[in-house]
């Protein structure tokens, strides 16, 4: 009899923790997500602006200084267009992680509400509570 409780609170144990791992895996992954972005952005904003700066040594002359003015226009749009690729790009991570962690809260409210209908179908007099309840009367 000890060895079906200690079973069956060891399933219990595992199905209500099973939710938790859930939402920390899908944490991780979305962390992984934002982290590789963010890595990527640095990563085309500093290559951008290396190249600027060795666009900018290359000015030896007028002609060379206006050719640099000019295509800062271009920079000045890359940049606009990136930042807005970004941002893009990051609302979506999110709006797809507030998809996964509000289907995984449905599935916590159902896997809850099985539990707790299992807890009210247990006869009271066998707890522990019920115990103390009956050496008090």
């Amino acid at each position: 009899m000890n060895e079906e409780l200690i079973q069956k609170a060891n399933e219990q144990w595992t199905q209500a923790a099973e939710p938790t791992r859930k939402l920390a895996a899908l944490m991780v992954d979305h962390l992984e997500k934002v982290a590789h972005l963010n890595l990527d952005t640095a990563r085309a904003y500093t290559d951008l602006a290396l190249e600027q700066a060795r666009g900018a040594l290359e000015i030896k002359d007028p002609k060379s200084f206006q050719e640099y003015v000019s295509n800062q226009g271009k920079v000045a749009n890359t940049v606009s267009r990136k930042i807005t690729e970004d941002a893009n790009t990051l609302a979506s991570l999110g709006k797809s992680f507030g998809e996964e962690v509000q289907k995984l809260t449905q599935e916590n409210v159902t896997v809850l509400s099985e539990f707790a209908k299992g807890q009210e179908s247990k006869p009271k007099g066998r707890t522990a509570e019920g115990a103390a309840a009956r050496k008090s009367a």
